[in-house]
Formats: structure tokens, sequence, C-alpha cells
């Protein structure tokens, strides 16, 4: 019986973090493309393209048309052909895409999530649509992404319903997996899941359960606290990063959505903290793929459901940061 873990290289969170990027991100080519809509460009745009190109990236910019469909991917892949370095900066459908292109072009990856219920940052999924907006396949790429870079002031100025969703998908994510692994179902990587696996899932789920109802309310107001931190840094690396979905605990056999979820929750912090799974593994050409299937659990329509946060919760620069909860 073979056992298979994988997670992304490098995680990082914090207050402000997407300002960091060019510390964090694989910086060995010469050659960066931001896939992003453009309202989530209007968010973080201005500090990826400044913390990349102080790195010594040549950096250009392609807009998100709002679906993960075949077309999309090819044609951002047309745009993106050449580069060293694909950067995926908003929700679960624009993140879908530029984790897609990576695969196909065989590239680095940056994911930077501006939204709670997705863990589309930390899968090796892609959710793929028709035209029409129907969910067609599950393209499994084999690998994650080299960084997920979560930045919790963006996270926090989101619409509360997104951190919820996000505590609500951590919650099931211990159900998910022990399920799974009791079953005895292959991960999608094709092999059997880890201890390590059921551990972090339990784990985030005892994380979760106890402070959730205060993080969210301090979500509610506009503030970090420790509570909304450790809420999101479990939901975020051990529900999303290193439990169910990296590892394949709610494998796709006994549960086909188990990555489909899409479900990360982001949490709160004054610095960054790193968290380092391991060097890049090798990227494998082609995809494993499941037929049409459930609707994305990353269902909102209109602008959140790209991860644009709504403009009355004010300015991300003004968020305050409360030292308790």
């Amino acid at each position: 019986m073979t056992r298979i873990f994988r997670s992304p290289s490098t995680y990082v969170q914090g207050r402000n973090a997407v300002a960091a990027i060019g510390e964090h991100a694989p910086t060995d080519g010469s050659h960066a493309v931001v896939v992003a809509d453009p309202a989530v460009r209007n968010i973080v745009g201005d500090p990826i393209r400044t913390g990349l190109e102080a790195a010594g990236l040549t950096v250009e910019s392609v807009d998100f048309d709002g679906l993960c469909t075949r077309g999309e991917i090819d044609r951002v892949a047309g745009l993106a052909e050449g580069t060293d370095l694909v950067v995926g900066a908003g929700g679960g459908r624009t993140l879908d895409t530029a984790k897609a292109v990576g695969a196909r072009l065989d590239t680095q990856l940056v994911t930077v999530p501006t939204i709670a219920s997705t863990d589309a940052p930390t899968s090796s999924l892609s959710v793929i649509y028709t035209d029409e907006g129907a969910v067609e396949e599950l393209r499994f790429h084999g690998v994650h992404p080299d960084l997920v870079l979560v930045d919790t002031a963006v996270i926090a100025a989101a619409p509360v319903r997104f951190f919820r969703s996000g505590l609500a998908d951590a919650i099931a994510t211990r159900v998910e997996a022990e399920t799974a692994i009791e079953a005895g179902a292959e991960n999608v990587f094709g092999g059997q899941s880890t201890r390590a696996a059921r551990a972090i899932a339990r784990e985030c789920f005892r994380t979760v359960d106890d402070p959730g109802e205060s993080a969210l309310a301090a979500v509610a107001r506009d503030a970090l606290t420790h509570r909304v931190r450790a809420v999101g840094w479990a939901r975020a690396l051990l529900g999303g990063g290193a439990g169910t979905t990296p590892d394949g605990a709610a494998g796709h056999e006994a549960r086909p959505r188990g990555e489909e979820r899409h479900a990360l929750g982001g949490g709160g912090g004054d610095a960054p903290r790193a968290h380092r799974a391991g060097g890049r593994p090798s990227r494998r050409p082609g995809h494993r793929a499941l037929s049409r299937g459930d609707r994305h659990a990353d269902a909102p329509e209109g602008p959140d459901a790209r991860g644009v946060g709504s403009p009355e919760r004010g300015d991300v620069a003004a968020l305050p940061a409360e030292a308790t909860g």
C-alpha cells in the first residue's frame, strides 16, 4: 500500500502579506504574468506588481473574464506563453484558471486569494465550467502551488458570508477526511491517505470549533483578532493547505467533491508567517478529470463570486487590528 501526502511548497499569511510577494515567490525566472479581474487588480494589483518587479521580474497583467472554462484557459495560456511565473489573484474561479494555465505551461505558480470561501489557493485542482456556467470537469494537475499568499487584511475586508462559508467547510473537513480514510478511499494522487491527514483534519476541527463564533463576529466588525488569526491559520493551512485537499483524504472515489468544495478561510496577523512543506514537486503533463458533477460550492454569482469585496466594507487600509477577541 502506497501512502501519498502533497501540499503547497510555501504558505505565507499575514496582514499586508501581499506586499512581501517578492520575498517569497519563486523568482528564478525573468517574467511573470498576473491573472486577475479588474476589480481585484484594483485591490492587490499594485503591491503584487511592485513586489515582483523589486525581485527582478518583468510583470504582465492578464484580465480574467469571470469563468474558468476551456476557452478561457486557452486564451490566458496563449497570452502567458513563455512566462516563468503565473500569479493568480482573486476568488476560486480566477485561481482555478491560473492553476490550469500554470500546469499547461509548466511554470511556477503563486495563488493570492481575496475571499475566505475557497480552498482553490491550496489545491491541485481546477473546476472547469461550460460557457453556460455548468460544471464540466474536475481537472487534477498533480501538483500544488509553489506559494500560497494570504493577505488577512484583504480577506477580512471581504463580505462576512465568505468567512462564514470557510468556517462551515473547515468543520466538515474532519468528517470528510475520516470518512474517506475509514473507507480506504484512494486519494487524487493514486495512493492511500496518511495518518498526518487524519491528525491535521482533527486539529483543524478543534481549532475552529471553539473560537469560530467569536472570530466570525470579529470579522463582521472589521477586526483582526487573535481568534480570527487562529481560525484563519487552521482553515487555510490545515483545512485547505495541508489537510483534506492536498492529501486527498476526502478521496474523490468516496466523495467526488472533496477538493471541489473550495472553501479557504483567511485569518489575521500583523506579520506574515511562512510554512514550508518541502521542495517543489516535479510537474507532470496532463491531468486527471472527473466528468460533469455537482455545482461548484463556491457558487455566489455577481462580483463577489470572483473575489471582489463589497465596497461598503471600506478601504482595506483602514481596517483596525485589535489585539484580543
